[in-house]
């Protein structure tokens, strides 16, 4: 099982919520067929938090 530090994690996002939504979505999107951004194998949640630690899935936030 691979662990992330959430440290790493919260320089990505607005925080621990954040962070799991877009890590969620991104997981969804790749189990639905879209193609990873890394070139890693394995489980769709571990591969999307990776993409994030990686800088390759960003937060876009919204003109709000």
């Amino acid at each position: 099982m691979d662990t992330f530090p959430l440290e790493k994690f919260l320089d990505k996002g607005n925080g621990v919520y954040t962070l799991c939504l877009l890590a969620s979505r991104r997981a969804i999107m790749l189990n639905r067929g879209a193609p990873s951004l890394i070139q890693e194998t394995g489980k769709v949640t571990t591969l999307a938090l990776e993409e994030i630690i990686q800088g390759k899935i960003r937060l876009r936030k919204s003109a709000d």
